[in-house]
């Protein structure tokens, strides 16, 4: 699993049934767009991707 934050690679980590097919990656607040992107050697097989609304209430 590769996770992005706006665009710029945040963090890798490889997932199985051990992990139940779960990654876990701590990325600091910042508006824009959130992609994960699940792999199968090199090769990209699903995404999902989560996209800020706008402008924060508060932090």
């Amino acid at each position: 699993m590769r996770r992005f934050l706006n665009g710029k690679r945040v963090g890798e980590q490889p997932v199985a049934v051990e992990q139940r097919y779960t990654a876990t990656f701590a990325v600091l607040y910042a508006p824009g767009t959130l992609k994960a992107v699940g792999m199968k050697g090199d090769r990209g097989v699903a995404e999902g991707i989560l996209t800020t609304a706008g402008a924060p209430d508060r932090t």
